[in-house]
């Protein structure tokens, strides 16, 4: 019988897979550019084993990720005429799930972090196969929230479990400025 810690450590092992696949697969997608011109500085660091880093990361990673939902940033290189920038960062919340399902499960105390969310990405992750079947960018899912406090859309209990779930369907009709991804191939020779 595995322990809690070892769940906890394989739940993190697969999600920073999933995450290594989303920085090539995905995010050049949404960004519209070629992996040299993308950069993701990690806020967390899914160890499972918190000793490891240092103090200052530490702080970091619970203000960010446990307080927060930060799970990334994303910088985008970007040309803007007449102005000194060239680059956006773009605050990310990411949720991988192994499993396809028709809705997006969300634990009560991640509820209240959606409003500090600037974006969200959900991805049904295949670890055998080592990429997405599916996924959706959700701007602003701060939407999804109210919608659920307005009583506009269903946020389901699911029996015996510590979260609920919300239609994906409802997700789309609350956010409709939302990417959904295409299934895409796994990158040969990727881990």
């Amino acid at each position: 019988m595995r322990t809690s810690e070892e769940e906890f450590k394989e739940n993190c092992d697969k999600s920073n897979r999933a995450h290594e696949v989303a920085k090539r697969e995905i995010y050049p997608v949404l960004f519209n550019s070629i992996n040299s011109k993308l950069v993701t500085i990690e806020c967390t660091t899914n160890t499972g084993d918190i000793s490891s880093l240092t103090e200052a990361r530490k702080i970091r990673r619970k203000v960010l990720d446990c307080e927060l939902g930060v799970d990334c940033i994303v910088t985008a290189l970007e040309f803007f005429p007449d102005l000194d920038v060239q680059e956006m960062k773009y605050i990310v919340s990411e949720r991988f799930l192994m499993y396809y399902w028709r809705n997006i499960p969300i634990r009560e105390t991640e509820f209240c972090k959606l409003h500090s969310m600037p974006y969200m990405l959900v991805g049904w992750f295949d670890k055998e196969k080592n990429r997405f079947k599916k996924w959706i960018w959700i701007p602003k899912p701060g939407r999804v929230a109210t919608a659920i406090k307005n009583k506009s859309i269903g946020y389901v209990k699911k029996e015996g479990k510590n979260f609920r779930t919300v239609d994906i369907e409802d997700v789309k009709a609350v956010c409709p400025d939302y990417v959904e991804g295409p299934i895409v191939a796994a990158v040969v020779g990727a881990s």
